[in-house]
């Protein structure tokens, strides 16, 4: 408030004119500010976690590709130097034959031969069941059995693969088998393809089912036929 005095013709106040002034409206507005201010100052700070939120994501996409790229990697070694085994191996793979397609309902996914066979009896029984395993999945698949029963049927199926190379593996070390690396790569690349099936069936991805069967079943021949033939003088020589 302000008071300001009125004067007359001789400069003599007669009366004090005061004078209000509203500050509610200003009061008002600098609280809407304040409010402004503080909403600006949330979204700020939520942009700024949404793009380390982003930005993480990006890491862990980029890290996922690199693994893939390193997997993939590994596979193409593995591949090559068996590749180069074979010409040392008599059972190479010009004896194998590989069917891109598969077998009609009712048949078998793949059967154990002679040339998969290493004369260990500890190695060929756990490889025969690995064979009869994929059958059985192969089979329940085929059927369109439920769900849980093929999820159970997979998840046995890996766990006794996974045995089956921990095993395997350890003889590596025991016996100071030179190719152990190449080995550990390949039973790498099978176990993933265990993972990719089952990820197929739980999509409904026919196509991706019958890629990956077709994969894992030309794994398992040229795996037994030549790659473990690698070792089988080496285990004998140490008692298996």
């Amino acid at each position: 408030e302000t008071y300001t005095p009125i004067v007359d013709e001789d400069e003599k106040p007669y009366k004090i004119l005061k004078i209000g002034f509203n500050v509610t409206r200003e009061h008002e507005l600098s609280e809407e500010l304040e409010k402004f201010k503080s909403k600006l100052s949330d979204i700020e700070s939520s942009n700024k976690e949404d793009e380390e939120t982003i930005t993480k994501l990006k890491e862990e996409l980029n890290s996922e590709k690199a693994k893939n790229i390193k997997l993939q990697s590994q596979l193409d070694e593995v591949l090559k130097k068996s590749n180069v085994a074979k010409t040392d191996n008599p059972k190479s793979a010009s004896t194998v034959k590989k069917e891109q397609k598969l077998p009609d309902s009712g048949k078998p996914l793949l059967e154990m031969t002679s040339q998969m066979k290493t004369g260990i009896e500890e190695m060929d029984e756990q490889h025969s069941r690995i064979i009869n395993m994929m059958n059985e999945t192969y089979k329940a698949i085929v059927e369109k059995a439920n769900a849980k029963q093929r999820n159970e049927l997979i998840k046995t199926f890996s766990d006794y693969v996974s045995f089956h190379f921990s095993n395997e593996e350890r003889y590596f070390e025991d016996f100071s088998f030179e190719h152990i690396d190449i080995h550990k790569k390949a039973h790498a690349v099978f176990l993933k393809l265990i993972r990719e099936l089952e990820v197929a069936i739980n999509k409904a991805k026919k196509e991706d089912i019958n890629k990956t069967l077709i994969a894992m079943r030309d794994w398992v021949i040229n795996h037994f036929s030549q790659d473990d033939q690698q070792y089988v003088e080496l285990f004998k020589s140490n008692g298996l």
